[in-house]
């Protein structure tokens, strides 16, 4: 006789699966953002101090991108990035989900310090001149930023990574919401006179390679579980959630007839 309670025996390698693990604790979190701020640290200001000693005029840019404008309010997501950055690993809902976003944020960093040493570029030098205190807050901040490693954009690869994080608990407006955001924080890098086009589209294709190469070595070689897109995670919550009402109502119909 079955039992008057359902059972799921849906198998699916995303979120719900690795839910059995628990929340990170806030050792494990703190431990988590002190690995990516080293990491950074490491793939980003090193290859940086190493290109001072050499000449570094390389700037990937098209003749129009001098024409395109400057929103001076882009200042604030572009910003933004380094609180997300250092508070994702508190915002992950598992440990498998993590390790996961751990292991994408130091192969984006990785490969992204191999084209800082192999082609070092520089910002652009077409700024206009601070106008508002938001601007000559913005410039006082950039005094402290380092001017090569352009090519890819760490900023629009970090921006995907954290957005399948932050966006996974939210459906509907929330997710639009949440997502439109990480989409600013991308188009401030070329708004905000931080980078060319070409930087941020090869920090796309970092980003999203980081999320699809992290998510099939995760499912091959553990038993936790990837994270997933944020369209992956939801449409796999879906099929979980069909999945146990069609498994309810088996076993529900199998207790009646044997009652």
């Amino acid at each position: 006789m079955s039992p008057p309670y359902p059972t799921s025996t849906y198998d699916d390698r995303s979120f719900d699966a690795a839910d059995d693990e628990g929340r990170p604790t806030f050792r494990e979190a703190a431990w988590g953002t002190g690995c990516v701020m080293g990491m950074w640290a490491l793939g980003y200001c090193l290859p940086n101090a190493l290109n001072t000693l050499r000449p570094c005029t390389m700037a990937w840019a098209a003749s129009w991108e001098a024409s395109l404008p400057y929103f001076g309010w882009m200042v604030i997501p572009y910003l933004s990035m380094n609180v997300l950055y250092a508070l994702a690993p508190f915002y992950c809902g598992t440990r498998a989900e993590l390790r996961t976003l751990v292991r994408r944020l130091a192969a984006v960093i990785s490969v992204a310090a191999f084209f800082f040493v192999l082609y070092p570029t520089r910002l652009p030098e077409s700024k206009p001149d601070p106008v508002t205190a938001l601007d000559r807050l913005f410039y006082r901040l950039l005094n402290l930023d380092f001017p090569n490693n352009c090519f890819p954009s760490l900023h629009v690869a970090f921006a995907i990574i954290l957005a399948s994080v932050y966006m996974r608990p939210f459906v509907g407006w929330r997710r639009w919401g949440v997502g439109s955001w990480f989409a600013l924080i991308a188009l401030s890098t070329v708004l905000a006179r931080q980078h060319f086009v070409l930087d941020a589209s090869a920090g796309v294709l970092l980003g999203w390679g980081g999320c699809r190469w992290i998510r099939l070595s995760a499912a091959a070689t553990s038993e936790e579980g990837p994270i997933l897109l944020p369209f992956e995670s939801y449409r796999a919550a879906r099929d979980q959630r069909l999945a146990d009402a069609v498994q309810f109502a088996g076993n529900d119909d199998g207790y009646s007839r044997a009652a």
